[in-house]
């Protein structure tokens, strides 16, 4: 059946003339709140270690950008130390502070913010594009918010740089006044560009 925890409290019961003659014993089964309480700390271990060793930056604030936690990732992105938390607030990050309230506002209206791309900056002034994603949780019976954070520098500029080569093929195409016809063999699908007629 398996093993029983119990808890077992004595009382000494004294004579009249004061000499311990009995002891009273009371076991309690605690056996289901053990297993609870071991449960809850393998939880807590599993949750600790998923925080931590995320890939992506993983933080919670309170609502005026005070910093409760932060993992190792969130830490990298954004130059604080864990000594370092203690007196920080997340706004110092933002580029803009037009963009705080803009998050802010997202947060108020929808609930939650998902894939919100904001220019920030470390603490040692190094500019970064972010992608954020925040829901509220509650914390010691007040709103916290645990927050996402995704370095898309690289991307961004990549993006940029299509846009561009995009605009110089466009602006070359019309300098020659030839159109594209593009005929996905696979799909059957065409594409074909206002010049071409």
């Amino acid at each position: 059946v398996g093993d029983i925890v119990q808890k077992i409290k004595t009382v000494p019961l004294p004579s009249p003339d004061g000499a311990i003659e009995k002891i009273l014993a009371v076991a309690e089964d605690i056996t289901e709140e053990i297993r609870i309480e071991t449960e809850l700390i393998s939880r807590e271990a599993r949750y600790r270690m998923l925080f931590e060793n995320s890939m992506i930056g993983i933080g919670i604030t309170k609502p005026g950008g005070q910093i409760i936690q932060m993992n190792e990732a969130m830490r990298d992105l954004t130059g604080y130390t864990n000594k370092s938390l203690k007196d920080a607030n997340i706004i110092e990050l933002y580029i803009d502070p037009e963009d705080r309230k803009k998050f802010l506002g997202i947060m108020d209206a929808h609930g939650r913010v998902e894939n919100f791309e904001v220019d920030l900056q470390s603490r040692e002034n190094q500019k970064f594009r972010a992608m954020v994603s925040s829901i509220p949780i509650e914390i010691d019976g007040g709103t916290a918010f645990f927050t996402s954070l995704l370095d898309i520098t690289q991307r961004a500029e990549a993006m940029k740089l299509l846009e561009q080569s995009e605009e110089r093929f466009d602006l070359a195409m019309s300098v020659v006044n030839e159109g594209i016809w593009d005929w996905h063999i696979d799909t059957g699908i065409e594409i074909k560009d206002d010049r071409y007629y």
